[in-house]
């Protein structure tokens, strides 16, 4: 993957947040994805913002596919981003981390990688940001808080089987 591409896919990030309320514990009904009615399918998200914490959530939607932003808004998990034009919405400030910065994408520092699974399948990285990222039925989103040496880690575990 490109520099560029990398870039474009993370937010530079610092420090930890706990697993949350609301973390999907248990099969979902046929009829109600994520326990929601209306919604008849459904996306994971796994948000790594340290080593030793992950926060999982279930996100319920009724159409035929859903974009990556609207997945980590409709979580409840706080993101802020970033647009790289064409590439879309990176994103800079997830789940609190880092607490504070004053430029996404800093140069030498770490940053928010993303990844996507579709259908319970390998991690893969996407070339765009979340606001061009659309996932369908099954997918699970990623985004692991990385070093800015080497590749980036996608979460901690496989994706979550839908």
């Amino acid at each position: 993957m490109s520099v560029l591409s990398a870039s474009v896919l993370a937010g530079c990030g610092g420090g930890s947040a706990g697993p949350t309320a609301g973390t999907p514990t248990g099969s979902v009904a046929a009829t109600h994805a994520c326990g929601h009615p209306g919604n008849s399918h459904r996306v994971d998200l796994v948000v790594h913002p340290a080593k030793a914490t992950t926060i999982k959530r279930c996100v319920g939607f009724s159409g035929a596919n859903i974009s990556a932003l609207s997945v980590v808004r409709d979580s409840g998990v706080e993101v802020q981003t970033q647009s790289y034009g064409s590439l879309g919405l990176a994103p800079c400030q997830v789940a609190g981390v880092p607490a504070h910065y004053t430029k996404c994408l800093a140069a030498g520092k770490p940053y928010w990688a993303l990844f996507v699974s579709r259908d319970g399948g390998a991690w893969t990285e996407p070339p765009v940001g979340l606001s061009h990222i659309t996932l369908n039925p099954g997918d699970t989103l990623g985004l692991a808080y990385d070093s800015p040496q080497g590749t980036p880690a996608p979460p901690s575990g496989s994706p979550p089987r839908p």
